[in-house]
């Protein structure tokens, strides 16, 4: 059968029109759904072209995902160092001066140390822990007495970037029994310590002898931070100004270091070093301390650096809380970790 009429008229056979028309549209219907049926799958090559487009919008949009991610986590960091900025400040008003950085009372014994209570431990009711606080007894080492509280972590000491914040478990790198007992275990970590001035990481025979390191012909002593061993400082000591005399900084934890109840350098100055407190600069010491990124190694512990990229933050002493880039000036920072006005030179 023909569906043109005029092919009819060449010898094919007779169909009536309007029967031909009908005829004509089921088959033109008949064709096209063969060729959609036969249109249902996808090539090969489209299906390659499809997946690469999608990996292509992956690859552009995981970035952008991870960096609104990281931007929030920052947010949330900087706003828990102002909590606690402000909570120091309710704490100020309350005791007229600052917690000391570390409450450090000799021990006698076959191993010399010194119960430890640092700022931390303090602040706990001014930051809804009075619960944790009440269980302490402050009367012995937060180390070994009372390492059921210092186990746990709070979250107000946690930075959210910082991947190790939480509880950690640490091993002592001492075979002495003692220590072994002292160091290692859960401990809960602290991501934001006290600037303790302009010096450090000097060693003395006690660690209450930390007044014999203050007392230098130069007058540079350990005493011109915020936080340091049996520190009693008060607003009105800060004459540099509070905007311009750093109160709080954050660092990452780090080998071992970044405990909220920790003891920091044993027999060391500032007591609570690389725990609760830390230079803002090390004057005199081979320039180290300040700002850097870190690198894997055990002296990350003496640096500020945190998991945000290009920084980390820090609180000054009127509560406000800047973002200070690592190629931030030492003696920028050096004038910053002071409240007496000095300048490095």
């Amino acid at each position: 059968m023909v569906c043109d009429p005029e092919f009819a008229e060449l010898g094919g056979p007779a169909v009536p029109s309007a029967a031909a028309s009908s005829l004509c549209m089921a088959t033109a219907r008949n064709c096209l759904n063969g060729r959609r049926r036969r249109r249902c799958a996808f090539t090969v090559i489209e299906l390659l072209v499809v997946a690469t487009v999608i990996s292509l919008l992956i690859a552009l949009l995981l970035p952008a995902v991870q960096a609104a991610r990281e931007s929030a986590r920052r947010i949330a960091c900087g706003n828990k160092l102002r909590q606690i900025a402000m909570a120091l400040h309710q704490y100020e008003s309350d005791h007229r001066l600052f917690p000391p950085g570390s409450q450090v009372q000799d021990f006698a014994g076959p191993h010399p140390y010194s119960k430890s209570l640092g700022w931390p431990i303090a602040l706990l009711p001014y930051l809804e822990q009075g619960a944790l606080y009440s269980a302490f007894d402050t009367h012995l080492d937060a180390q070994i007495h009372n390492r059921i509280q210092t186990r746990r972590s709070v979250p107000i000491y946690c930075c959210p970037s910082d991947p190790n914040s939480g509880v950690t478990e640490w091993k002592s790198p001492s075979i002495d029994p003692f220590w072994g007992d002292y160091w290692a275990g859960s401990w809960g970590t602290n991501n934001y310590l006290g600037v303790s001035g302009v010096n450090g990481w000097q060693s003395t025979a006690q660690p209450t002898a930390c007044n014999i390191v203050a007392e230098k012909p130069d007058g540079t002593g350990l005493h011109d931070g915020m936080f340091f061993g049996n520190s009693a400082v008060r607003f009105a000591d800060v004459t540099d100004g509070t905007t311009s005399t750093l109160l709080l900084g954050e660092r990452g934890v780090t080998l071992g270091w970044g405990k909220w109840g920790g003891p920091g350098v044993v027999n060391a100055c500032p007591m609570g070093i690389a725990d609760v407190v830390l230079p803002g600069v090390v004057d005199g010491f081979e320039k180290s301390g300040g700002l850097r990124p870190a690198i894997g190694v055990l002296d990350d512990r003496g640096y500020w650096w945190s998991w945000h990229p290009q920084g980390t933050h820090f609180a000054f002493v009127d509560g406000s809380v800047q973002f200070r880039w690592y190629e931030t000036d030492r003696r920028v920072l050096f004038d910053l970790s002071t409240r007496t006005g000095r300048m490095q030179d």
